[in-house]
């Protein structure tokens, strides 16, 4: 709890003194005491829903204006005041962590990039399990202590939302929190205000252009958490050309590499594989740094694995984790979830699940999918409704190039027609061999296990540990895994 004048008083005076315990966006959550943030989203106008949250109890409403001369104007509903606050959306990280004031021992670790951000989040987060400290994630698979994880409902949830969960997890004694920042948490300020021990690129392709426009405002976004936030240190995947680029503008880094043939000065601080095994249930990973080299054996498959891998270590490294602890328990890792997740048994077909949803995920997961192939490679996938147009037939001419039969299929097609959503993927293909379309993702994937080889290789991609399909505004229970399961046991041995 805290007094509403001081928890204002950096920005506005002649705040009144009322009790607030709590801080919302969502007038539906609100009840008394609280105070509701009335602010304009990219979707959802939030100062439309002032009068319900006053009918719901709000103690106090803060509202977000553009106009200068409004600024600080409080104007009061009964006894409440409604408080009118300019350019409240790049103030609110600030205000949100002086309400839910994080523990300064507690470390925190922001991953951006276009793919990549949920292996990284998650394998930091076990890695320092495994080392015997408290690990916490925030990211599109959820949030919270690892292995104790509720469901996001965004990549990076709000500024509010995220000091809300910082301050939980600083109440559970969490050592590092690995939290993913997209491309929208960074335009909209919702980690603006959080000190960062580390900032870790992992890559950058072609994905939100529906909202970013081009891939200029794209990189530009991603560039605001090197250029505009608290950062200790910088992990930087130089393999990326736009990672080769910012290294020259950041002053503290460490570069990452898969190219064992650059090489550093002794005051750089780097890491990079000097080999790597590629076998069926593991990879073997040798590599050489700053910090001294090693080998280590991992569980999880596909060649851009490898550098998400050397990206953790290189943050861990820097945190002062023991080189030797490190390596004696890579070999532990557990896959993540719905990314590049292997089904195998045998006498039946491999399948993989992974979340590829852009064109470059899609190519790298098939160019990986290729090597456990023994036979005939099948791809499934759709496009999510109301998103980025402009990859839909790039990664249709992906999947028909890297693959031997591709299975097009329904994502989340929200209010879109999926039948214009596969016409898109279409529009990618330069003949109809080899080609299947369902309406009905479940139907796809069931009959396609039926159908193939025992040697061959289901790779089906885009939804990875999604347990949903968003149809319209439902949330329809729907799961990749679950159905790969039913069909594996319905198969008979041939």
């Amino acid at each position: 709890m805290l007094y509403l004048d001081y928890l204002l008083s950096p920005w506005l005076f002649n705040v009144p003194k009322i009790k607030i315990s709590n801080i919302s966006l969502n007038s539906k959550l609100i009840i008394g005491g609280d105070l509701f943030v009335a602010k304009l989203g990219y979707n959802v106008d939030g100062r439309n829903y002032i009068i319900d949250a006053l009918i719901r109890g709000a103690s106090a409403v803060l509202v977000e204006i553009n106009n200068l001369f409004l600024d600080t104007y409080i104007i009061y509903f009964g006894d409440v005041p409604i408080i009118y606050f300019l350019n409240l959306s790049k103030k609110l990280s600030f205000i949100s962590q002086r309400f839910y004031p994080i523990s300064n021992k507690l470390r925190l670790i922001a991953i951006t990039g276009t793919n990549g951000k949920s292996t990284i989040s998650h394998l930091i987060a076990q890695w320092v399990v495994l080392l015997g400290n408290t690990g916490a994630v925030m990211g599109t698979i959820g949030n919270g202590i690892y292995g104790d994880l509720c469901p996001s409902i965004n990549t990076t949830e709000s500024a509010v939302e995220v000091c809300k969960m910082l301050y939980r997890f600083s109440k559970q004694k969490a050592d590092i929190v690995s939290i993913e920042v997209s491309s929208h948490g960074l335009v909209q300020n919702r980690v603006l205000s959080l000190p960062f021990t580390a900032a870790i690129f992992s890559n950058i392709t072609i994905d939100h252009l529906d909202y970013h426009v081009d891939m200029k405002r794209y990189i530009k976004a991603k560039w605001l958490l090197f250029s505009k936030h608290d950062i200790d240190i910088s992990i930087i995947n130089i393999d990326d050309d736009v990672g080769k680029c910012w290294v020259k503008k950041i002053s503290r880094v460490v570069c990452v590499t898969t190219n064992r043939n650059l090489f550093f000065g002794k005051n750089e601080y780097w890491l990079k594989l000097d080999n790597v095994k590629y076998n069926f249930n593991n990879t073997i990973i040798y590599f050489d740094s700053f910090w001294g080299k090693g080998i280590f054996s991992t569980k999880l498959i596909g060649k851009f694995n490898v550098i998400n891998i050397l990206l953790s270590l290189a943050t861990l490294l820097w945190m002062g984790y023991s080189l030797t602890d490190l390596i004696s328990t890579a070999k532990f890792l557990k896959p993540i979830v719905g990314r590049m997740e292997m089904f195998h048994s045998t006498n039946k077909p491999t399948v993989i699940i992974d979340y590829a949803h852009t064109p470059d995920a899609l190519k790298k997961s098939l160019i990986s999918a290729r090597f456990y192939c023994k036979n005939k490679l099948w791809c499934i996938f759709g496009c999510g409704g109301d998103r980025d147009k402009s990859k839909r037939s790039i990664m249709g001419s992906i999947a028909e190039q890297l693959s031997d039969y591709v299975v097009i299929t329904v994502d989340n097609s929200r209010y879109e027609n999926p039948i214009y959503i596969i016409n898109d993927i279409k529009s990618g293909f330069t003949n109809k061999n080899n080609k299947k379309y369902f309406l009905d993702r479940l139907k796809a994937i069931f009959s396609t296990i039926l159908y193939v080889d025992n040697e061959d290789l289901v790779l089906i991609a885009g939804k990875g540990h999604e347990n949903y399909q968003i149809i319209g505004n439902r949330y329809v229970n729907y799961s990749d895994h679950l159905v790969v399961g039913e069909a594996l046991k319905k198969r008979y041995s041939f």
